[in-house]
């Protein structure tokens, strides 16, 4: 039976949300490989904090090192994710290409190497008598160029952040938290060769606080890049749903074994992983939410809004648009066979369903309808801006650069007027309706698909 410390519990905590925001956020575009590679980041740091204080509980010193061993793996890989996501933040994927071929290979050297042999961290020994309250091994000859690695990494990430050229990103808060992550990296290290005080409390902090600082600049790029909050209402229903599952699978082992131990702990993260990583099963969940909200008789969608959401910010981009997974659906791929290329094919059909929600006559009135429409219509079409869109369909909180123009050139497309127009005007206001009409041409997608599918039943 585990039983856990205040100190230790806060540990599990940290851990398990930093590895859900790194999977919550390849939730988001599970094909993009930026999102795999935070995924990563974030779940190696959750990971370590995570196992950090169940390894203490081991029941004796063999099978302590056997799990310490096995669970050091992403000390190794975390200063190649912290440099990766620098190079890919900054556009320097090109240039340091080799560099990251060379950085990954050396960090599969490296866990190799610690777990068959006692060159980083000795097998056997541990410098401290009571290894249930320290971790601390003997090092071994690469314990030096290990912590030599993590800091050169980590100083280069910093290097790139200090050299790139968007400067609307908040490169701060990601410099901050690496140069805290490298400070952390060598107190650890010379834990290894002197007896420094509260070593795993301080580790356990440090990289807390660090992955703070850089959670913030991943948001903040996030908006930036695919003018998306990851931290929205999507995130908070999601992160109940996920809470419910943990306390299902939690209740279920309890009341089972009245007890909970490692093995069930380790299970519980493979079965979080398979769910929220095959991304379709939080996206049909919030799918099927929306479809109770907006369309309670159509029944379960066979297209999810972010499904529609991809294609529909992407439109214009080809290469892209060649792995969507709507391509998957009979309405496009009967335009297929009529000719059309896969991506052209997907394109029309997409098209004729915002057509679809295009109103009889354009009588100018700011309705909930007109305003749908052409936001679907500015986002798929002209690749506009959150702040055009907002500007020009009479929403609040558009760009200054924007609002200082106001009146001097036309006058927005829609504006609230009259006592009869849609007299919301928020950007809150803004994102639901955006939602809500991506929702309507998802349903409109499954609709055709059901359809389709039914009359060749018949």
């Amino acid at each position: 039976m585990i039983t856990l410390s205040l100190n230790q519990i806060l540990e599990l905590i940290v851990g398990l949300f930093t590895f859900w925001v790194g999977t919550y956020q390849l939730s988001q575009n599970i094909k993009s490989y930026f999102s795999w590679l935070i995924f990563f980041f974030f779940f190696s740091i959750g990971y370590i904090v995570f196992t950090d204080p169940l390894i203490s509980f081991a029941p004796n010193l063999s099978q302590y090192i056997y799990l310490q061993k096995i669970t050091d793996w992403p000390l190794f890989f975390m200063p190649v994710f912290a440099f990766h996501m620098a190079v890919n933040c900054v556009n320097q994927n090109k240039k340091f290409k080799t560099w990251l071929i060379s950085a990954y290979v050396f960090a599969i050297f490296l866990t190799i190497l610690d777990l068959t042999s006692n060159a980083v961290l000795h097998r056997d020994i541990v410098r401290f008598e009571n290894f249930r309250s320290i971790d601390s091994f003997q090092p071994g000859l690469m314990m030096v160029p290990f912590v030599i690695y993590c800091m050169l990494f980590f100083c280069t990430a910093i290097y790139l952040f200090l050299n790139q050229k968007q400067r609307n990103i908040r490169v701060q808060y990601p410099i901050i938290g690496l140069i805290i992550l490298i400070l952390t990296a060598l107190y650890t290290g010379l834990a290894f060769y002197f007896k420094l005080p509260v070593t795993n409390t301080i580790f356990s902090i440090g990289v807390t606080i660090g992955m703070i600082f850089i959670t913030y600049f991943v948001v903040s790029y996030y908006q930036l890049v695919n003018e998306r909050n990851i931290f929205d209402k999507s995130f908070i229903f999601r992160t109940l749903v996920l809470l419910l599952i943990i306390l299902i699978y939690v209740g279920i082992f309890v009341l089972g074994h009245h007890q909970l131990n490692y093995t069930d702990l380790v299970f519980l993260i493979v079965f979080i992983s398979v769910i929220i990583v095959s991304h379709s099963a939080y996206e049909w969940t919030n799918t099927f939410v929306n479809d109770l909200l907006f369309n309670a008789s159509s029944g379960l969608s066979l297209v999810t809004d972010e499904e529609i959401y991809q294609v529909v910010k992407n439109y214009n981009k080809y290469e892209r648009l060649e792995d969507s997974s709507l391509l998957r659906l009979s309405i496009v791929k009967n335009k297929i066979h009529k000719g059309l290329l896969p991506v052209d094919a997907l394109k029309e059909q997409v098209k004729e369903s915002i057509e679809y929600f295009k109103p009889a006559s354009n009588s100018g009135q700011r309705t909930k309808h007109n305003i749908k429409y052409y936001l679907l219509y500015m986002i798929t079409y002209n690749e506009a801006e959150e702040g055009q869109i907002l500007w020009e369909l009479g929403f609040e909180e558009y760009p200054v650069n924007i609002m200082t123009r106001e009146n001097k050139d036309r006058t927005p497309l829609y504006k609230a007027a009259s006592p009869s127009d849609y007299f919301y005007t928020s950007r809150n206001a803004y994102i639901a309706l955006k939602k809500e009409a991506i929702h309507d041409v998802a349903w409109r997608l499954s609709y055709l698909e059901k359809n389709l599918k039914k009359s060749k039943f018949l």
